[in-house]
C-alpha cells in the first residue's frame, strides 16, 4: 500500500470511530423521545360502545399520553407521526380504545334524545368535520329514507340544514357540493365494497348527454357525493356518501308558471307505464300514476300526468310510421341512448321500470332520463350477493320499440364505438374502481365497519375489487359483440 493510499484508510477509520462515540452524528440510537401530551379538542369522535375513537385532522405528532375531551388515555407506539388506516391502541384503566386517523370527512349526529322515524324529521344536533377546515356546525332534521333500505339495520337518511328546531331551513354548501337545505346520507349497505353506486354515479356524469346543455350548461346532470364516515347519537354508523339530491333545481329545469313547464318524475316501481307495457288511465288527485311518483311539480293541483300520459301513449301505441317520424322531438334520443348503454354495461336489472328519473326541460320539450340507485349494479345483487356477467341485454318496452329503427340502432353503434375507445374502455372503468377502492381500503374504513355486525350485510371480501374488474372485462366483451351485431331483440 503506498502512502497515499495509506492516509486516505487512517483518516476514514478516525472518522468512524468518533462517529461511534458520538450519537449526534449518525441520529439517535433508542427510539425517538415521545414523552408528553397530545391534546385533540376538535376532528375527533369517540365511540365508547364500540371502543372506537376516529380522528381526521391534520398532521400530528404522537405522544405517550392523548387527552380526548378532557379524558387522558395512554399509548404505547413507536410511531412519532399519526398514519392514516393504521389502527393505534389507546388505554385507560382497563378499557382498550382503537385509535384511527381517516382522511374521509366526519359527521357527528346527536338527537339529543330523539327516536329518529320515517317519514317526519326530528330536530337533531350535526357537526362536519372535514381535514384542516372549521367544523360545520348546525341543526338539522334527520328522518330515514329508502324503500327496502328501511328494513335495513344500517339506514339510509334524509337531512336538511335548519336555522331552528321549528324547522326553519337554509342552504349551506357541504364537501363542495351544490348550495342546498337538503342532502342525502347513503348507508350502501348491501353492497360489500361500497363502490359499485358511487362509481356508477360518478360514470353517468361523464358520459350523459341532454339536449338542453346550451341553455343549462353548469348543472349537475346526475348527483355529486363524496364518502363519509358518521357517528349516531356517539355510536359509529359506518361509511355512507353525502350527496345532493335530483330536483328541479338540480337539472335547471324551468319552473311551474301558471301551468306545468318543467317536469320530473321518479320510477318509483314496476308499474306498466315506467315499463312501458300498457297504459293505464291517470287521477290529477295522486301524486303516482302507473310507477311513477310526481317529484316536480308536486303539488296537487299543480300535478298534471296528461303529458306524461300522452308519451307513454305514443311509446307504445304509436303505429311505426308515426313513431319514426316524431321520436326525435318526442324524447332526447341521444341521452336515451346513453342510458341504455350504461344501464346494460353496468348490469342495473332494478333501474329501467324504478330508480330511474324521467323528465322534460320545458313545454314540447322531449323527454330524457337521469340514472339513480345503482347498488345492485357490477355483478352485486340487491342483498349483496355476487352475480356472473349476464349474456343478455336489458329491455324495457321503450327500449324494444327503439331497437326496431335503424336510425336508433344506427347511433346506438356510433356511440358505443366512441365511449368504448376512452370513458369505457375496459382500463378506465378498472382504474375508477380501483382508486374507489384504495381510498377506501387505505383509511382503514373496511375494518372499522367490521366492528359492528349491524353495519354490513355480508362481510368485505378484499378479492372482491377483483370480481369486478374481471366481471366488467367479460360483460364489455358481451357487449361489444351484442351491439356490433344489433338489429333487433
Amino acid at each position: 500500500m503506498n502512502f497515499s493510499k495509506l492516509l486516505c484508510f487512517l483518516i476514514v477509520f478516525s472518522f468512524v470511530i468518533s462517529c461511534k462515540n458520538d450519537d449526534s452524528a449518525i441520529g439517535p440510537l433508542e427510539p425517538p423521545n415521545k414523552e408528553g401530551t397530545l391534546t385533540l379538542t376538535t376532528s375527533v369522535v369517540v365511540d365508547n360502545d364500540n371502543k372506537l375513537i376516529l380522528y381526521n385532522g391534520g398532521d400530528v405528532a404522537l405522544k405517550n399520553n392523548v387527552v380526548i375531551n378532557e379524558t387522558t388515555y395512554a399509548l404505547n407506539t413507536t410511531d412519532t407521526d399519526f398514519m392514516v388506516g393504521k389502527a393505534y391502541t389507546l388505554t385507560i384503566g382497563n378499557d382498550s380504545y382503537t385509535f384511527y386517523r381517516t382522511q374521509l370527512p366526519v359527521i357527528d349526529i346527536n338527537t339529543n334524545g330523539g327516536e329518529i322515524i320515517d317519514p317526519d324529521k326530528i330536530a337533531a344536533d350535526f357537526v362536519l368535520y372535514e381535514t384542516d377546515k372549521d367544523p360545520f356546525e348546525s341543526i338539522i332534521g334527520i328522518e330515514f329514507r329508502g324503500g327496502l333500505s328501511v328494513t335495513f339495520p344500517k339506514k339510509s337518511y334524509g337531512i336538511e340544514l335548519w336555522e331552528d328546531t321549528a324547522g326553519t331551513t337554509f342552504n349551506e354548501s357541504l364537501l363542495g357540493m351544490r348550495s342546498d337545505d337538503d342532502w342525502i346520507l347513503d348507508a350502501m349497505y348491501n353492497e360489500p365494497a361500497k363502490l359499485r353506486d358511487f362509481v356508477s354515479h360518478d360514470l353517468w356524469l361523464d358520459m350523459a348527454r341532454y339536449h338542453y346543455s346550451a341553455q343549462e350548461s353548469d348543472i349537475t346532470f346526475g348527483i355529486k357525493r363524496q364518502y363519509v364516515e358518521i357517528f349516531v347519537n356517539g355510536k359509529y354508523g359506518g361509511v355512507y356518501w353525502l350527496g345532493e339530491k335530483i330536483d328541479r333545481k338540480q337539472l335547471g329545469l324551468e319552473r311551474y308558471d301558471s301551468g306545468i313547464r318543467g317536469e320530473l318524475y321518479k320510477g318509483d316501481d314496476w308499474g306498466e307505464g315506467t315499463l312501458y307495457n300498457s297504459l293505464e288511465p291517470f287521477d290529477n288527485n295522486s301524486l303516482f300514476w302507473s310507477g311513477f311518483e310526481a317529484d316536480y311539480p308536486d303539488d296537487i293541483g299543480e300535478v298534471d300526468w296528461t303529458n306524461l300520459h300522452d308519451f307513454v301513449d305514443f311509446v307504445i301505441n304509436a303505429d311505426d310510421a308515426t313513431f319514426d317520424a316524431e321520436m326525435n322531438t318526442r324524447m332526447d334520443v341521444p341521452n336515451l341512448i346513453d342510458y341504455f348503454i350504461f344501464v346494460n354495461i353496468i348490469f342495473a336489472q332494478d333501474n329501467l321500470g324504478k330508480n330511474i328519473f324521467t323528465g322534460r326541460y320545458d313545454q314540447d320539450a322531449p323527454y330524457f332520463h337521469v340514472a339513480w340507485d345503482m347498488d345492485s349494479s357490477w355483478g352485486n345483487d340487491f342483498i349483496g350477493d355476487r352475480a356472473d356477467p349476464a349474456t343478455y341485454p336489458l329491455f324495457n318496452g321503450m327500449y324494444r320499440r327503439l331497437q326496431g329503427n335503424n336510425d336508433f340502432v344506427t347511433a346506438l353503434k356510433a356511440r358505443w364505438m366512441e365511449l368504448r375507445g376512452n370513458l369505457l374502455s375496459d382500463a378506465s372503468l378498472e382504474a375508477r374502481f380501483i382508486a374507489a377502492h384504495n381510498y377506501l381500503s387505505s383509511n382503514g374504513v373496511y375494518e372499522r365497519e367490521a366492528i359492528d355486525a349491524n353495519l354490513i350485510q355480508k362481510p368485505y371480501d378484499p378479492a372482491e375489487i377483483d370480481f369486478i374488474t374481471a366481471w366488467l372485462k367479460e360483460r364489455n366483451t358481451y357487449l361489444d359483440g351484442w351491439i356490433a351485431i344489433s338489429e333487433t331483440p
